[in-house]
């Protein structure tokens, strides 16, 4: 099963609340008053084809700033399924391509949707005599809001249940009878 079109759909229909619940200060600094633009077409010029992995989604969103400066900004959003020893790499390689592309000021986040709680990359950096490439961005893992998964499912952002049924998944993986019971409860 695809995880990506859940993923970007439930990004796209509750965008704000996606960043009210993941990224605040990001969702304070977004113009609200003037519409998203998700740029899906613009994002496949620079990812290759072959590059599918084991990602939920990879999302381009132009956005306007409630503080001024640059009229428009994109935010790139990976949401990664499983550990992967070259995200922090495919971070960096999207975001200077997606630069190249449009050459506007870019936030690069990350989702970590996977279930080892020790893999946390949030920098990709490269260096050769002397010269140093960093990337940071900022991630937000999953499996982090388990201890207040009541909470998670008592909230009415919208995100906050996703979290929840998605953490309920990762731990009724092995019995598909708890799984389903799960299921029924959160419908």
């Amino acid at each position: 099963m695809s995880y990506d079109n859940p993923w970007k759909l439930a990004v796209q229909t509750y965008l704000r609340p996606f960043f009210a619940f993941f990224f605040p200060g990001i969702e304070e600094d977004i113009d609200w008053s003037r519409e998203p633009r998700f740029l899906d077409k613009e994002l496949l010029q620079v990812l290759p084809e072959s590059e599918v992995g084991t990602r939920f989604a990879d999302m381009l969103i132009a956005v306007h700033r409630r503080s001024g400066g640059e009229a428009w900004v994109l935010i790139h959003i990976e949401i990664q399924a499983s550990k992967d020893s070259t995200f922090d790499e495919r971070m960096w390689v999207y975001r200077y391509k997606i630069f190249d592309l449009f050459r506007r000021p870019l936030a690069s986040l990350a989702i970590l949707a996977d279930a080892d709680a020790s893999w946390r990359p949030d920098h990709y950096q490269a260096e050769l005599w002397g010269c140093r490439a960093r990337l940071d961005f900022p991630i937000a893992k999953l499996i982090d809001f388990e201890p207040e998964l009541d909470s998670l499912e008592a909230s009415d952002n919208p995100f906050a249940l996703i979290v929840a049924a998605h953490l309920r998944a990762l731990r009724t993986s092995p019995d598909s009878v708890v799984r389903k019971e799960f299921k029924v409860t959160l419908v």
